[in-house]
């Protein structure tokens, strides 16, 4: 029997490594996200202060008019359809311009140290894709937006979000052997891994705010935020990526071949180091955002 304790301790700290990345990422791909509606809104002469990050809440711009009043834009205003198309496609974006060469440029290393920032680029694919599917039927939303505003064909969104969302994927997969995780390795080991990263993180958020969370209601917005809004939002988004991580680990195997010929990425024998690294980039991001990003206007309902 193996007692090496680097060898008894591998998967937990390809799961930790994993999480760490994950919760990273996503919460710097949001910040990009709202940054990009922020470019927007300043390009366009909209009035705004700035960010509400959450990171196990909802993210958004907040909109003030220079009197201090809120500020709404009705479809009557001129060009208001083409305002709200560009004001609603920044944020996704300026998401895939950065976050993905971002991504790309760690990538060359291949080192699990610089996986949080590798893991930009594979999760501004991901959560950019998804929308770009789902919005395109309806519900509101960026892309709902962008359809409606300036006349973009549907089908042409889903086949956008369909060759994105795929390719975040391909590259969910390309990053497990820097988390040690080999073709080799046993499924219920993939899926231990790839559950940890944003499955976990979202499973983070429902259960803050079944505990925590506060019925807001938001005065730019004009909108009422609930604690049964955020958690059926976040179910959703919990049990889609339940789905795809399954059929990622499903898959792994069976494109391994071909995955190894896109780009070759060695095994990495994970370490302490690298797992410290992302923890604390995932402490050190959610504490900022939580604590500098929030939004003094909404108002907690009792």
């Amino acid at each position: 029997m193996n007692t090496n304790p680097s060898s008894r301790f591998s998967l937990l700290k390809s799961i930790l490594l994993f999480m760490g990345s994950a919760a990273f990422a996503f919460c710097f791909c949001a910040f990009l996200h709202e940054g990009g509606h922020l470019i927007a809104n300043e390009a366009v002469g909209s009035p705004r202060t700035g960010l509400s990050l959450h990171p196990f809440g909802w993210n958004y711009n907040i909109y003030v008019n220079e009197d201090g009043s809120f500020w709404h834009e009705t479809p009557e205003a001129e060009n208001a359809y083409l305002r709200w198309a560009i004001l609603g496609g920044s944020g996704p974006i300026l998401n895939l311009l950065v976050g993905v060469p971002i991504g790309l440029l760690f990538w060359k290393k291949r080192s699990p140290v610089l996986l949080p920032l590798v893991m930009v680029g594979c999760w501004a694919l991901l959560i950019e894709g998804y929308p770009m599917l789902e919005q395109a039927f309806g519900g509101g939303g960026d892309w709902y937006r962008v359809i409606n505003g300036v006349g973009v064909p549907k089908a042409l969104v889903v086949l956008l979000g369909g060759i994105i969302f795929a390719g975040g994927g391909i590259w969910m997969l390309q990053l497990l052997p820097l988390a040690g995780i080999s073709v080799q390795d046993a499924y219920w080991r993939k899926l231990v891994v790839l559950l940890a990263g944003m499955p976990l993180f979202i499973s983070g958020t429902v259960f803050y705010q079944l505990l925590f969370g506060v019925e807001l209601f938001v005065p730019s917005w004009n909108q009422y935020v609930t604690v049964s809004d955020i958690v059926i939002k976040h179910l959703i988004e919990l049990g889609t990526a339940i789905i795809v991580m399954t059929a990622l680990a499903a898959l792994h195997r069976l494109l391994s071949a071909w995955l190894d010929r896109l780009s070759h990425t060695p095994v990495a024998q994970v370490r302490w180091q690298p797992v410290l690294v992302s923890i604390g980039l995932e402490v050190v991001i959610i504490a900022v955002q939580w604590v500098f990003f929030n939004d003094p206007t909404a108002i907690v309902l009792r």
